[in-house]
């Protein structure tokens, strides 16, 4: 079509094709294309373009694409641009002699909004009667023109809030600087005191090391003079050609003699036990750094600021806030520096070489740098040499923690593992429901170093628990969920669980299992019926395991178990609980948290829960490492 004035072409062309606009589309930079040339702009962007985004051709501001929406229909997302299609009608109309094309001898006098067209005074009545917006061509015109003269007061709204966002980006990068120079001037003061540290500590082991030494030469110098005090007294006797008389009057000073290189025999051993000493650091020094210096956001609200950190978020947003405690901040180098010196440990005495320094509490992620995917911790387990190991069955491996949480290893099977538990000695069990399968594994120095053989279990196996030679573990198959115990050593089952269906009810989910101390008694959570199942290992009884009782949990839906001494841990991932709960019978402590895979470390009483993996973003890969005594 031939354009009714060349200064308008460029009004009505699109910047990409340079034709007329086919179906023009507005970015949101308020440039308009051709949705076909848009459409085919977006496709070669994003072959090299991982943000999502794309340049706009005339602006080249980026432009990010709808969400939930397939590439190939972004264009189609975008709005229509009235404006110009109604520039193209006009255009059009002109060039037509304003006339109808549907119409002979009708004169275009309408134009109709829901369909962005100009009609005349038949369209009206045959094709338009049920429109929302029809007006006449000066109208809609109007209208148009009240729309155009609105862009000039939005550009100068969008320019004041771009002046604004790049105001408050110069002071994100001011605030950048300031905290790189505090932080290099943080790490000075740190070194200054460990280089003090280190003096002090050093000079003190001196100290120690000579005084010993020291007591040690004398001791030794003691010793060579009764020696020869021995051989003197020896030569004397045997060859000095002394009479009878003689050697018999010399009694009384080779008793002396002996006497003294008895006592020094006898007691060289003992003097010398606390002389021994051994340096010794504290591995949770480690903790003390990571949180020497913190990250805080103060979001503004009317001029005001409130400071958000950890888990006194709610409580520092709360009217409880106490403005007091801003003062705390000033003496933060100071307590930190303290934390440094208190967590370095000089032991001048003989240590426990099995004692170790455990972290009594402490939150931790882990995911690795491996991992493709955000972990989904579902087992857990602390080995007898305080190793840690968690099964990620959304990344299906096996990972190995050191006792200061630190990875040891990691290993990635082509079946998803479920559950972990101990098996006694260096030997650890793992469940895998898509096999049917339990596999046993030596873990030398955290790493798994070999298979211990396997059981084939009668349904897709979950949760698992050993004590001892005895295995528990819970099936799920098309006839239910039922729970079984077998005897490793002597390779028979010792009894068999089936939890019966109630008909108004669906099929109950149990995931998780756990022993007592004793291997005596079996706790068994059910997350559908909100119950925990008590049942006793007891041989009289055939095979079948006797059900002592279903205790009630309310609408909590249990999820993970564990059980050490009279305290039973409890974890669901649908309520943010923290508290102990004293339940009837003398196994009183019902601990409940919120989490998901849970067990016990009865050497240090720590216990591991993995944080729900339908809660927030930053929650998602953390573990926390709790005390039972900390509810």
């Amino acid at each position: 079509m031939d354009m009714p004035s060349a200064d308008l072409r460029d009004i009505v062309s699109c910047a990409i094709c340079y034709e007329e606009f086919q179906e023009p589309k507005s970015l949101p930079c308020l440039h308009t294309f051709c949705k076909e040339c848009l459409q085919q702009l977006i496709l070669k962007s994003m072959e090299s373009n991982v943000k999502k985004c794309f340049p706009c051709p005339s602006c080249r501001r980026e432009v990010y694409g709808p969400k939930d929406v397939p590439l190939e229909r972004w264009a189609d997302s975008y709005p229509s641009n009235h404006m110009i299609r109604t520039l193209l009608d006009n255009f059009k109309m002109e060039d037509s002699d304003n006339m109808c094309d549907e119409h002979n001898g009708k004169e275009l006098e309408f134009f109709c909004s829901d369909h962005e067209r100009t009609i005349c005074s038949m369209c009206v009545v045959l094709k338009h009667r049920q429109c929302n917006d029809v007006s006449t061509i000066e109208a809609a015109a109007e209208k148009t023109k009240q729309k155009s003269s609105k862009l000039e007061e939005k550009l100068q709204l969008l320019n004041k809030w771009m002046e604004k966002k790049k105001s408050k980006r110069q002071q994100v990068q001011l605030r950048l600087r300031e905290a790189e120079t505090s932080i290099s001037s943080w790490r000075k003061v740190i070194e200054d005191e460990l280089d003090q540290w280190e003096s002090n500590v050093t000079e003190h082991v001196q100290t120690v090391a000579a005084t010993g030494i020291s007591r040690l030469e004398q001791d030794i110098l003691r010793g060579e003079q009764i020696a020869r005090n021995l051989h003197n007294a020896k030569t004397d006797i045997f060859g000095g050609g002394h009479t009878s008389r003689w050697i018999l009057d010399s009694r009384s000073s080779i008793a002396t003699v002996l006497r003294e290189a008895n006592d020094a025999i006898e007691s060289g051993d003992s003097d010398d036990t606390n002389l021994l000493f051994r340096f010794q650091p504290n591995e949770s020094v480690k903790q003390s750094l990571s949180r020497l210096g913190e990250i805080k956001v103060t979001p503004q609200n009317n001029g005001t600021s409130v400071k958000q950190q950890g888990n006194f978020k709610d409580a520092v947003a709360s009217k409880n806030y106490n403005p007091r405690e801003k003062g705390r901040e000033k003496s933060n180098k100071a307590d930190a520096i303290e934390a440094i010196r208190e967590n370095i440990l000089l032991r001048a005495s003989t240590l426990n070489p099995h004692a170790q320094q455990f972290l009594p509490r402490g939150k931790f992620s882990v995911r690795t740098s491996r991992d493709k995917d955000d972990c989904l911790i579902t087992g857990s387990a602390f080995l007898p040499d305080g190793t840690l190991a968690i099964t990620d069955q959304s990344n299906g491996k096996i990972k190995f923690f050191d006792p200061s949480f630190n990875l040891l290893s990691e290993m990635g099977f082509s079946s998803d593992p479920w559950d972990v538990c101990s098996a006694g000695g260096d030997v650890v069990a793992v469940s895998f429901p898509d096999d049917n399968l339990i596999q046993f594994f030596r873990v030398q120095n955290g790493k798994i170093s070999g298979s211990e053989g396997n059981i084939k279990t009668p349904g897709r196996c979950y949760g698992i628990d050993i004590r001892g030679q005895r295995l528990a573990f819970i099936c799920t198959n098309r006839d239910g969920t039922s729970v079984h115990v077998v005897d490793r050593a002597e390779d028979r089952t010792l009894g068999t669980w089936v939890k019966e269906k109630k008909p108004a009810s669906p099929i109950s989910r149990m995931w998780y299992l756990s022993f007592d101390d004793r291997g005596d008694i079996l706790y068994v959570a059910d997350e559908v019926e909100n119950q925990i199942a008590t049942l006793a290992v007891d041989c009289s009884h055939g095979t079948t395991l006797k059900l002592i009782s279903m205790q009630d949990c309310g609408n909590e839906s249990p999820y993970g178990i564990a059980a050490s001494g009279s305290n039973i841990v409890l974890t669901s991932p649908f309520h943010n609980f923290d508290m102990r709960i004293y339940t009837q019978g003398p196994r009183s402590n019902l601990i409940k948290a919120s989490g998901e895979a849970v067990s016990i470390d009865r050497n240090t009483d720590r216990m591991f829960i993995s944080m729900p993996a339908r809660g927030p973003k930053e929650n998602r890969n953390m573990c926390q490492i709790r005390p039972c005594s900390f509810f």
